[in-house]
């Protein structure tokens, strides 16, 4: 993958998600601390901060404009607990879609429960 002029030098490829990511791992080979991502086209698209290794990991995804797109607490593989925020951009994507950074992500469907 060809690495826009706008990525770290030092940013690396994550094919299974698409994007270039800079960040630092410890001894056993986990991700600690805040951990940057940046779209294929160069725009800075989210972070994760691992802290020092321990769930949960606050998670946001950015509109190519730069807004907040997505946030919530991680705690790895696809496990998600608390309040997850999408937020709509004003901007509409070179490709027709409201700014969601991830090509892979078309759709959305969510499960609400509501619990008496």
């Amino acid at each position: 993958m060809e690495k826009h002029k706008n990525i770290p030098e030092a940013a690396t490829w994550n094919a299974a998600d698409n994007q270039w990511e800079l960040g630092q791992k410890d001894e056993q080979g986990k991700e600690t601390g805040i951990w940057e991502m940046w779209h294929t086209e160069g725009y800075y698209c989210g972070t994760t901060d691992y802290g020092d290794g321990t769930p949960p990991f606050l998670f946001r995804r950015f509109h190519p404009d730069g807004t907040l797109a997505q946030e919530g607490n991680w705690y790895g593989g696809s496990k998600w607990l608390g309040t997850y925020r999408w937020i709509k951009s004003c901007q509409i994507a070179k490709d027709g879609r409201m700014g969601y950074p991830n090509d892979r992500s078309t759709k959305v469907g969510f499960r609400l429960v509501l619990i008496p």
